[in-house]
């Protein structure tokens, strides 16, 4: 498929080789999502319909290096939602694919890079545009507390795993620092089963420990 051209933008169908050793722009368009809450890790196939949202992809394209703001709508029937009806949690999301679909919208694939959170709007007429901070993960329990959590979920994820073929089998095996354990629990919830709200309260938790057990909680 040939590469398609809006406003001097190359819309490539092809995968993008992507690292997660990227650097991310303080300032990021938003794009605003019904009924989905991205993870990171997490890797999303989205329709881009509204006006709004595809000025959002375009600028990131142009000024971003194609990364966004990803958050959800509180009410996914709110056509034109402003900031007030969104979430102020999200994740830093890069796109991956971009395809120009016949009737004008964009079919793109994003991967989740990092919590995030708004901080301050930036003025901009046409699509929400945000300055965001990146949200890193906390350890504020002692490490005592951080193996017995990361026990309690890996006992639970071993259950779970056999009532769930999509996820890996052998993945808390590989833990063996801090970033290990928390790469790999939001990888168990990007491929678990929870609803709506379950996964936006996950994305919204701050220290690992506490995210392990409200994880292993849901898992069980």
């Amino acid at each position: 498929m040939a590469n398609s051209k809006k406003n001097g933008l190359n819309l490539e169908p092809d995968m993008i080789e992507h690292t997660r050793e990227v650097v991310i722009p303080h300032v990021l368009p938003i794009l605003p999502l019904k009924n989905i809450v991205t993870l990171p890790g997490s890797i999303v196939p989205v329709i881009v319909g509204r006006a709004s949202s595809i000025q959002a992809v375009e600028y990131a394209i142009k000024n971003t290096n194609k990364i966004m703001f990803v958050t959800a709508q509180k009410h996914p029937d709110t056509e034109d939602p402003t900031i007030q009806d969104l979430f102020a949690h999200g994740t830093v999301c890069s796109i991956m694919q971009i395809i120009k679909m016949p009737n004008g919208s964009l079919k793109i694939l994003i991967e989740g890079l990092q919590r995030s959170k708004v901080a301050e709007l930036e003025d901009n007429q046409n699509f929400i545009l945000a300055t965001c901070d990146v949200v890193p993960t906390a350890h504020k329990t002692t490490d005592t507390e951080l193996e017995a959590a990361w026990r309690q979920l890996d006992t639970i994820y071993q259950q779970y795993i056999k009532f769930n073929q999509k996820i890996p089998v052998d993945m808390t095996s590989m833990a063996r620092t801090f970033r290990d354990k928390d790469t790999i629990t939001d990888t168990i919830a990007v491929h678990a089963n929870m609803s709506f709200d379950d996964r936006q309260k996950f994305l919204e938790i701050e220290d690992l420990t506490a995210k392990m057990i409200e994880l292993a909680i849901l898992l069980k």
